[in-house]
């Protein structure tokens, strides 16, 4: 009986000319940011391809001049540091710093205040992927459920399809899963523009089973915005209400409440100012330079001027830059951290943030997995100026081939299947909960009909 109720359903709407268009419409909105998703993706790796061969021209040059050591690890070499597109890094538009970092003398911090800057610019809600299945999902699911109910009370049809042998939730949810089946088929066949358009990618590393996250992620998205949707027909009188309610319900869970979250962390957590982040890793930079020419020489040219004690002087001077970007490094970082750890906590509160933040670790756009990337940079910088220094303490020209590289990073943020499990729990719950809201309003509605 109920699988013949949701093939009738599915019937019905196939000559419903407004559910078509509307969801035509959705299908074409997903198309066209997965297509510019894709368009993204090969934008970037396009551009850390040049990067990586401007990089190895830069080596292979420098080896063929003989430069020293010195010069070497100035600014003639520039290994470079990349972050990988993760295979959903398509759905999201929202970088949070940079994705390659060159290794010069302090690059690090000032690379990531710029990017940061630049990210915080792009951030005004790009239409993306994840714009459109968070933002424009439930609007959709509004438009196909907020008479499920209601638009049979209204029409007189309700009490006579009451009289045949069906029960009321068995009619309710045939009509739920078959709004549910459709809206799903239109993603299934987006998510195959995805796909060709590069958005996602499956080929690399965990590329099926973060297309199964995501598959089970929008899928319960789905399914709770037409649980709500039943709740709203149990207890709704009219279909216009039962409209502004869910439009209501939409705007505090999806625009309002997700807004208000991220505005108290911000409020409570306060990071240093971006600004003065750039700005005084420029200048700390830009004083370091100028101590660094005054101890070595002009060596742009290639050519040298031993001086005595220059190695200290100079060992000195990238000390004391250090020393003067970590205090505001920490206390940005720490303050994003503190940030990160309150969203994660509240995201709970509402299914929309849980599923946006989840989506966007999928993407590998998350601040986790950046700190674990940049942590690695660190580590590199670190071992570079090892071996620099090793170098220049030796006679001969320095051995570059040996020098330290950079191994590509694509792995995902640590832990992120032990939150993507609570992030799929805690959609489970909303939607229980809605169903549950639903179920004491079929009860009233059957005593009313009885």
């Amino acid at each position: 009986m109920r699988w013949s109720l949701i093939r009738l359903e599915l019937g019905l709407l196939k000559t419903d000319r407004a559910s078509i268009v509307v969801m035509v419409v959705f299908a074409l909105l997903v198309a066209w940011a997965s297509w510019h998703g894709g368009q993204r993706v090969e934008k970037r790796r396009a551009l850390d391809d040049g990067a990586l061969s401007a990089a190895k021209a830069r080596l292979d040059k420098a080896i063929a001049d003989g430069v020293s050591a010195e010069v070497a690890g100035r600014d003639a070499v520039r290994p470079v540091a990349l972050l990988s597109p993760r295979p959903l890094s398509g759905v999201v538009d929202r970088q949070a710093g940079p994705t390659r970092v060159e290794a010069t003398a302090a690059p690090l911090l000032e690379a990531q205040a710029r990017d940061a800057l630049d990210a915080e610019a792009r951030a005004a809600g790009p239409l993306d992927l994840l714009f459109v299945v968070i933002q424009l999902l439930p609007l959709v699911a509004i438009a196909l459920g907020y008479d499920i109910l209601s638009g049979d009370r209204e029409r007189g049809t309700l009490t006579l399809l009451m009289s045949q042998p069906l029960r009321l939730r068995d009619l309710l949810l045939a009509k739920a899963v078959a709004r549910l089946v459709a809206l799903g088929a239109i993603g299934a066949v987006a998510s195959m523009v995805a796909l060709f358009s590069g958005a996602v990618t499956v080929s690399a590393v965990d590329g099926w089973s973060d297309l199964v996250w995501m598959g089970a992620l929008l899928g319960l998205w789905m399914a709770f915005w037409f649980a709500a949707a039943l709740a709203v027909n149990a207890w709704g009188k009219t279909s216009s209400g039962n409209a502004l309610a869910l439009t209501t319900l939409w705007l505090v869970l999806v625009v309002v409440g997700p807004g208000l979250l991220r505005s108290g962390v911000e409020a409570a957590y306060p990071p240093p100012s971006r600004v003065e982040l750039a700005t005084a890793a420029r200048d700390a930079a830009s004083r370091s330079e100028e101590a660094l020419e005054a101890i070595e020489g002009d060596h742009r040219d290639g050519k040298e001027a031993p001086r005595s004690g220059m190695d200290a002087g100079k060992a000195a001077a990238e000390r004391e830059l250090r020393a003067q970007l970590a205090p505001l490094k920490q206390g940005f970082e720490e303050a994003l951290d503190r940030q990160q750890s309150m969203i994660d906590t509240l995201r709970v509160l509402s299914p929309a943030l849980t599923t946006s933040e989840a989506l966007v670790a999928l993407a590998g756009e998350d601040v986790a997995r950046r700190r674990g990337w940049l942590a690695r940079v660190e580590q590199w910088h670190t071992d570079l100026r090892a071996y620099f220094a090793k170098e220049r303490e030796r006679s001969g020209p320095p051995r570059l081939n040996e020098m330290p590289r950079f191994e590509p990073y694509a792995d995902a943020a640590e832990g992120i299947g032990g939150r993507l499990w609570v992030d799929l729990a805690t959609l489970l719950l909303w939607t229980l909960m809605a169903l549950a809201i639903a179920g004491m309003g079929l009860r009233r509605e059957m005593g009313r009909l009885t």
